[in-house]
């Protein structure tokens, strides 16, 4: 029963599942906040990733058949820790840029949009034409990445306070000699 559980939670069908269903939830958020030259960003980029990578590496239009037997590989503990510190450090800080410098003009989600957008048809990509041990390492570190973004965003890391020259008590409607009185006692109870 374990080894069924562990074949399932491990299988890169369920990685690719859950890449897909980021890749929607991704969509769904650009098309209901109407940021249609976001989304499309983020859709150029990753072709234009994918047309880049192909032009590098070269088209492997003939496949060769291997007779080699197939093992089960395994990662050593180092490669899946950094792998996971790697994404998780990644997300973190791209969300963290992005709220902190893009936030302020409201380009914030149209940023994050076209970043997680691209980003995931990058990874899609990878996952689909690498090897199997790639392929781990590869979604340790696309897993690490969407929880460490999402944890700066759940978290509000980067969000800076408003800055506001209007005191607290302007905005409950105080008359002036409450506040000056108030402002006394304090006085006196530091002089003390």
């Amino acid at each position: 029963m374990l080894d069924l559980i562990e074949s399932i939670l491990l299988s890169d069908l369920l990685i690719l599942v859950v890449l897909i269903i980021m890749l929607g939830v991704v969509t769904r958020w650009a098309m209901s906040s109407k940021d249609y030259p976001a989304y499309a960003l983020g859709w150029l980029v990753g072709i234009f990733f994918i047309v880049i990578f192909r032009a590098l590496s070269g088209d492997e239009s003939t496949p060769v058949e291997e007779t080699v037997e197939t093992t089960k590989s395994t990662l050593n503990v180092f490669l899946v820790l950094f792998s996971a510190l790697i994404g998780i450090g990644g997300g973190l800080g791209m969300m963290f840029a992005i709220r902190r410098f893009a936030g302020h003009a409201g380009a914030g989600k149209s940023v994050t949009i076209a970043v997680s957008t691209s980003t995931l048809i990058i990874v899609l990509f990878i996952l689909a034409t690498s090897g199997e041990t790639s392929r781990q390492v590869i979604s340790i570190v696309a897993l690490a990445f969407a929880i460490g973004a999402l944890s700066a965003y759940v978290l509000k890391l980067g969000i800076r306070a408003p800055r506001t020259s209007v005191s607290r008590y302007a905005t409950q409607n105080i008359p002036a000699a409450k506040v000056d009185a108030r402002l006394d006692q304090h006085r006196r109870r530091y002089d003390e």
